[in-house]
């Protein structure tokens, strides 16, 4: 009798011991305060936009050129920030009228552009144009330090949310959105004051809906 309870007491001694090995907390506690914008952070960025042309003098740019300055003014436009710039070679304001007509031709208006000298080393024959980018950037993926086939700590891994702001800041569309929203545009003031004007009439304010609008609405997935 003496050794069943020996033997009884060592097994409840071993459950209690395993018992209190699994109440242990698992180390969850980073996932809880986990935010993947302070771990992988987007950046916004000025770039320097730069395009080189040779210039020798000629009365006109040929075809490249005025193609390559039609793409870089639609670039100017979508991207931009502040004005864009023309530096001809020193002593050629010819060069820097040539490049304005084209850039005017390319939607560019004329107090977008700042026509000066070069401020960096270049070819003496070049024309420049140059503007600024805002560009988003975000860590580099790829951490592998740590084996993904053991999670008993319950922890995200290093990489987790890394592509996903690798992706944000790939698909946005101008990043200066991050630093600050973008000016709302004008009130239409001729609606707001047809909706007030029927409303103090007592008239519906909504707009009117034609038979063939509410037609093509009723027709919707037919």
């Amino acid at each position: 009798m003496t050794h069943f309870s020996n033997i009884l007491r060592a097994c409840v001694a071993v459950a209690a011991f395993a018992a209190a090995g699994c109440s242990t907390p698992v180390s969850n506690g980073a996932e809880q305060v986990y935010d993947r914008d302070q771990r992988f952070p987007i950046s916004v960025q000025p770039r320097m936009m730069t395009l080189r042309l040779l210039y020798n003098g000629q009365p006109s740019l040929d075809e490249n050129a005025s193609g390559q300055i039609a793409r870089f003014a639609r670039d100017y436009l979508s991207y931009g920030s502040g004005s864009i710039a023309v530096a001809p070679p020193s002593g050629n304001a010819a060069a820097a009228d040539l490049v304005v007509n084209e850039l005017l031709d390319g939607g560019v208006s004329r107090n977008q552009i700042m026509v000066g000298a070069a401020n960096a080393p270049g070819p003496s024959d070049d024309i420049r144009i140059t503007f600024i980018r805002y560009v988003a950037e975000s860590p580099a993926c790829g951490d592998w330090s740590e084996s993904l086939t053991h999670t008993a700590s319950n922890t995200r891994p290093a990489n987790f949310g890394c592509a996903t702001q690798r992706n944000v800041a790939a698909m946005i569309a101008d990043p200066r959105d991050l630093l600050s929203p973008d000016n709302s545009g004008q009130a239409d003031a001729q609606r707001r004051i047809t909706v007030l004007d029927k409303y103090r009439k007592g008239e519906p304010t909504p707009a009117t809906t034609t038979d063939a609008q509410t037609a093509i609405i009723a027709n919707v997935g037919q």
